[in-house]
């Protein structure tokens, strides 16, 4: 499943070094990412109705997930943690669990 198609089942699973990475609806629905070393943001797609992304975290610093516009913090997963992330059209939200 990709971001904005549900019918799909996939899973990225990438060491992001040291840059920021930015989700577009063609990437895999499950996201397991590696900061590379130090705190890293993860920039979301723009709002759209019915879009949705799990991320795990599987390195050592936080994941900082924001909004297209790089401004607003939806999220912080922490190591060992997952986030299920949706959107209604207008705003995304999320929550973060334990991953282990």
């Amino acid at each position: 499943m990709t971001i904005g198609a549900p019918q799909y089942r996939d899973v990225n699973s990438e060491d992001m070094g040291e840059a920021q990475k930015t989700l577009t609806v063609n990437d895999a629905l499950i996201q397991r990412l590696d900061c590379g070393g130090s705190d890293q943001d993860v920039l979301l797609p723009a709002e759209a109705a019915g879009l949705e992304v799990w991320i795990t975290n599987t390195g050592g610093e936080n994941l900082v997930v924001k909004e297209d516009g790089d401004s607003t913090t939806i999220v912080t997963i922490a190591t060992t943690e997952d986030a299920r992330l949706w959107c209604d059209g207008t705003a995304w939200q999320g929550n973060v669990a334990d991953a282990t």
